[in-house]
C-alpha cells in the first residue's frame, strides 16, 4: 500500500498493523518544508482588532511587517541565498528588506496610511540576477481613524435672543478622518 505524504511540515507517527499481527508496529517520520516558492505576509501580527473581519491598522502609525518565505504548501521554508523584498502599498508606499540565505523571513517597517479606507499591501521579491523569482503576497487591509484628537463644531454663527440653533459635533483624529469616541460622551 502507498501512503500519501501530508502537505503540512512535521512529525507524524506512523503505525502498522497486519490481521495476522494486531499489535501495532509504530515509528515517526518528520516531513520537511518543500522548496521555497512565495512569499506570505503575516496578517496576524498586524491585526489591532482579531474580534473583527479582515485585517485593522491605525491610521498613520508604523507597523513592523513581517514577510515569510514559504514552500508551495505554505509551510515556512527557509531560502538558499539572500532575496530581496519590496513592500508596497496602494498609497504610495514602499520599503524594501532582505531574506538572508538560512532564514525564513525578513521584517520592513510599514508608514501605514494617514487616510482610512482599505488598500492592498504587497511583498514581491525583486532580487537582481535570478532566473525563478518567488511567487508575490498581497493582502487587504482596512486603515482605520485613530483615537479623537479634536472636535469640529458646525452650526449657525449667529442666534437671536431666545432663537434655538442645531451644532453638530464631530470628532476628529490628529489625520482629520472621523473618529470614534471611546466611551459615551454627554
Amino acid at each position: 500500500y502507498g501512503v500519501t505524504n501530508p502537505t503540512k511540515a512535521g512529525t507524524y507517527t506512523i503505525a502498522v498493523t497486519t490481521t495476522k499481527d494486531p499489535d501495532a508496529a509504530t515509528d515517526s517520520v518528520t516531513i520537511q518544508a518543500a522548496d521555497p516558492a512565495k512569499l506570505a505576509i503575516d496578517v496576524n501580527a498586524l491585526d489591532e482588532d482579531a474580534s473583527k473581519d479582515g485585517t485593522q491598522v491605525t491610521a498613520g502609525s508604523s507597523k513592523s511587517v513581517t514577510v515569510k518565505l514559504t514552500d508551495q504548501y505554505g509551510n515556512e521554508a527557509n531560502a538558499a541565498s539572500a532575496i530581496t523584498v519590496k513592500l508596497s502599498d496602494t498609497a504610495g508606499f514602499e520599503g524594501s528588506g532582505t531574506i538572508a540565505g538560512g532564514s525564513s523571513s525578513t521584517t520592513i517597517s510599514w508608514d501605514v496610511p494617514q487616510k482610512v479606507g482599505t488598500y492592498t499591501l504587497t511583498a514581491e521579491d525583486v532580487t537582481e540576477g535570478v532566473a525563478t523569482k518567488m511567487q508575490a503576497a498581497s493582502v487587504s487591509v482596512e486603515v482605520i481613524a485613530a483615537a479623537p484628537t479634536k472636535a469640529d463644531i458646525t452650526g449657525p454663527g449667529y442666534l437671536d435672543v431666545n432663537q434655538e440653533g442645531t451644532y453638530t459635533i464631530t470628532l476628529k483624529d490628529a489625520n482629520d478622518n472621523v473618529a470614534k469616541a471611546s466611551s459615551d460622551l454627554s
